[in-house]
C-alpha cells in the first residue's frame, strides 16, 4: 500500500533536507580539518642499499663504483626533502667469496 501523495513528498523534502544539512555540518568540519591539519611529512629512508656479487679480482672498483651510485641517490632523495639514514652494500655469502 502506498502512502498519501502528500507525506510521501513531505518524507522526500525532509529526507533532502536532512542530507543537506549533514553536508553543510561535514563541510564545516572537513574545512577546520584541513586548517589545522599539518602538512604531511615525507616518510624517513631507513637504508638505500646497493647489491653487487664481489669479483676477487675486482673487489676495490666494485665497491667504489656502488659507493659513488649510493652517495648520489642520497644526495637526490635529500634533495628531494627525504630524510635517509644510512646506504649499504649487501654482497653475496662472505664464504662465497673467499673460498679458494
Amino acid at each position: 500500500m502506498r502512502p498519501p501523495a502528500n507525506n510521501l513528498t513531505r518524507f522526500f523534502l525532509c529526507s533532502i533536507a536532512a542530507l543537506l544539512i549533514t553536508l553543510a555540518g561535514n563541510s564545516g568540519i572537513l574545512r577546520a580539518q584541513q586548517k589545522t591539519a599539518p602538512a604531511q611529512e615525507k616518510p624517513k629512508i631507513r637504508a638505500i642499499t646497493a647489491f653487487i656479487n664481489l669479483d676477487r679480482a675486482q673487489y676495490k672498483e666494485q665497491v667504489a663504483d656502488a659507493l659513488k651510485m649510493l652517495r648520489r641517490a642520497q644526495t637526490v632523495f635529500e634533495s628531494r626533502g627525504y630524510q635517509v639514514q644510512t646506504i649499504r652494500i649487501a654482497t653475496q655469502p662472505f664464504p662465497e667469496y673467499t673460498k679458494d
